[in-house]
Order: C-alpha cells, then sequence, then structure tokens
C-alpha cells in the first residue's frame, strides 16, 4: 500500500510536489478557498536549461511548442538604458565590450559562473538529490555574495557593479546562488501555447485528494504512535507550506499597466531605480504566445523592506505617466495565494547567514516525517524538487502517523 503524504499550504509548490509524488504516494492536498490573483510573480518557463524544464520531463507525456520567445533584456539605472541579447554568452561579450578596463575581471567572472552552474544543473537533473553531486566549486564560495566576489576580483567599475546586482532583485545573495540562477534559469524565458503555471497547478490538483477547508491557518496536526481505525484519514508524513501572515504591508507589488503602452513585447526590462527597489516589466506574450497583450509588473524592495506602489510608480516612469495607468494587486491576496510573509517571495534567494542553514538539506538530512518548507517564496519548483528528494531520500517512515484537522 502506498504511504500516504499530506500537504498544507495554497502556493503553487504544493501543486507541484503533488505531481511528482504521485506515482509512488498517495497525496492529500489540503487548502482554502483561495480567489487566484490576476498576475503572477515572473517566471520565465525555463524550458530549455532550468527547472520547469525538468518537470515537465518528469510529469507531462505530451509534446510541447516551446518558443524561445525573450530576445532582448533592457537594464534601466535610473534613466539610462543597457540594452542585450537574452543569451549569457551574448550577455558576457557585451559587458566585455562596454567595460574594456574590467575585461580580465569579467571574464574570470563568468568562468566562475559557469563552473557553479553546471554544478546546479547536474543538482536539477538529480532531482536535488546532493549525494550525486560534487559542489566543489559552490562550496569556494558558500560565504560570500555577489558583491564580496566582485570586490575579490578586483571589478571597480560602478555601473557594471550595478547592472549584475539589477540581475537578483535582493541585496545581500550568496555568489554560488546568483551564479546557479544566472547560468541555468535567468536567460532561459520560453513562451508556451498557454499559462504555463495554470497548467502546471491543473496537473498537481489531478495528482492528489482535494481538501478545501475554510481557513488553512486554523488547522491543526496531531500526531500518534500508531494508526488504528479509529483514525483511518491518518498520514504517513506531512508537508506545511503554511506560513503566517505578520503584516498587511509587502515587500513586493505585482500588478499590469495600461495596454496602450508601445514597449517591445519580445524584451524583459529590468528597472533599477537608485539600488532600493528592483522593477520588472514583462508582456503576457512572453511566456503565452497565444495570451492577449498585456504589460505586467513586479516591483521588490532590494532591501526586503516594506514599499508603497508611489514607490513603484515612481520606477514606472519611463513607461507610464499617471497612477491611473496601473493596476495592483491586493497585498493579502498574494501573500495567501503564494503562502508568503509580506510578500517576501524572493526567500530563495539566500544571505550568507540563510545558506549556512543548509536549505537544500545536503549536509543535514530530515529524517522526521513532518517537513515544514517555508523557505522557498516563488521558487516554487525549487520547492517541490526539495520536497521530492527529502521524501524520497532522507524521510525514515516508522509508525508515527498524522491526522490533519480544522480547530474548533
Amino acid at each position: 500500500m502506498n504511504k500516504r503524504i499530506g500537504i498544507i499550504g495554497n502556493n503553487l509548490s504544493g501543486d507541484l510536489a503533488a505531481s511528482l509524488l504521485k506515482k509512488k504516494y498517495e497525496v492529500l492536498r489540503f487548502t482554502d478557498q483561495i480567489e487566484d490573483v490576476s498576475v503572477y510573480p515572473f517566471f520565465g518557463n525555463d524550458l530549455k536549461t532550468g527547472i520547469m524544464k525538468q518537470f515537465f520531463e518528469d510529469t507531462v507525456e505530451d509534446s510541447l511548442e516551446i518558443r524561445k520567445n525573450a530576445v532582448q533584456l533592457s537594464i534601466v539605472l535610473d534613466k539610462e538604458e543597457y540594452v542585450y541579447e537574452m543569451n549569457i554568452q551574448s550577455f558576457q561579450k557585451k559587458l566585455e565590450n562596454d567595460f574594456p578596463k574590467e575585461v580580465e575581471g569579467i571574464n574570470y567572472f563568468f568562468s566562475e559562473i559557469e563552473r557553479i552552474g553546471i554544478e546546479w544543473s547536474e543538482f536539477i537533473t538529480s532531482r536535488f538529490d546532493g549525494k550525486k553531486v560534487k559542489f566543489s566549486a559552490s562550496a569556494k564560495y558558500y560565504n560570500k555574495n555577489v558583491e564580496e566576489v566582485i570586490e575579490y576580483i578586483g571589478i571597480q567599475d560602478p555601473t557594471f557593479i550595478r547592472i549584475i546586482k539589477t540581475l537578483i532583485p535582493v541585496k545581500e545573495v550568496t555568489f554560488s546562488v546568483f551564479a546557479g540562477y544566472l547560468y541555468t534559469q535567468f536567460f532561459d524565458i520560453c513562451a508556451l501555447p498557454f499559462d504555463a503555471l495554470a497548467y502546471c497547478q491543473k496537473v498537481g490538483k489531478q495528482s492528489s485528494e482535494q481538501r478545501i477547508v475554510h481557513d488553512i491557518s486554523e488547522l491543526k496536526i496531531e500526531k500518534f504512535s500508531n494508526d488504528t481505525a479509529e483514525f483511518e484519514e491518518t498520514m504517513d508524513a506531512v508537508i506545511d507550506l503554511r506560513q503566517v501572515t505578520k503584516s498587511s504591508e509587502n515587500s513586493i507589488k505585482v500588478g499590469y499597466l495600461s495596454p496602450q503602452i508601445t514597449l517591445a513585447s519580445d524584451t524583459l526590462y529590468l528597472i533599477n531605480q537608485g539600488d532600493q527597489i528592483i522593477t520588472k516589466v514583462w508582456n503576457s506574450q512572453l511566456l503565452n504566445y497565444n495570451a492577449p497583450s498585456q504589460w505586467c509588473f513586479e516591483g521588490v524592495s532590494y532591501n526586503r523592506e516594506t514599499i508603497s506602489m508611489g514607490q513603484v510608480e515612481e520606477c514606472l516612469t519611463p513607461f507610464v505617466t499617471s497612477s491611473s495607468e496601473t493596476e495592483v494587486v491586493d497585498d493579502s491576496k498574494i501573500n495567501q495565494r503564494f503562502d508568503v510573509v509580506n510578500g517576501a517571495g524572493y526567500a530563495w534567494a539566500f544571505s550568507k547567514k540563510e545558506s549556512l542553514k543548509d536549505p537544500t538539506n545536503l549536509i543535514r538530512k530530515h529524517t522526521s516525517t513532518d517537513f515544514s518548507c517555508t523557505h522557498w517564496g516563488f521558487a516554487w519548483f525549487s520547492a517541490a524538487y526539495h520536497i521530492l528528494n527529502v521524501v524520497d531520500n532522507q524521510m525514515n517512515f516508522t509508525s508515527d502517523r498524522y491526522k490533519i484537522s480544522e480547530m474548533r
């Protein structure tokens, strides 16, 4: 008889994990009666080299018509625009051309990114099983953030440094996390003939038994030493994705812009306003070539602090002329829909301190059958594969059983 896994949370990670676990386990999903949001935070459909590619290979049998849709990357530093091809090799070459005094340092910087990126690619294809990957290059930088590595290499040009900082929207990211993300995912932006995330959510719901409750924050988890007929609804393991919402204010704003805006639909725009807020702007057709044209935005506090819509609109001044041209998703909906605290969706961009906590359980194995997996934010696919690896390769299934029920 298959083991039963209970997953609590509204997060897309729960649907993805259910899709991966269904081959070997019976999965029960516990969610709210949530209202979906009109715009998701940006996810580039990394179907050529990234983690979504691995997920589709593992879960989808049908062939897909994939288009590599993003042609250009536009980085706006305050009001100065820098345009690059959406390709890591071309990106490096243009940086070397634009900053000739830094060529040697840039070349070394990207060679280290490649070394780490190859390890991360192997980690993805191993489905997060660290026993199959040697992390020698990543380990070299486990206690260095991006700016520290740039300083160590000796690159000094302030514009180059700001361009690199703009690629990941939060401060203090370790270099190994930055390098793995840049090499495997950042430039891999693909379009499908449908909404990929909605499709993955649908597949996940078909992979599990759905239990919709009034409020998942009111669910309690009870542990028992063995299974009895009295507790026939018990489970062998529980995955808890819930976050406790601490505030109604967020460090992220997501929404859409007036359709009258004239921009290149094959371009991803990154706007860095004084190293305080990083804002992405993209057309929905960049990710779904059958979608109607709609310009979307995502503004994130670089210092993970609360931001206002006014600050985001200031970043958007190259594209919009008034606040009436923007519409934002309510903060509480983002928090509830994605199980995040104060919109901290970039929790996956681990700092040195956070990386030392072993967020992928490479060193300290998670052997117990209750697992609170709350540190991935919007890295839904990474969270799902992390859950898969813990359940498949680390948990010691014993006679312990769990019952999930609403508090009375």
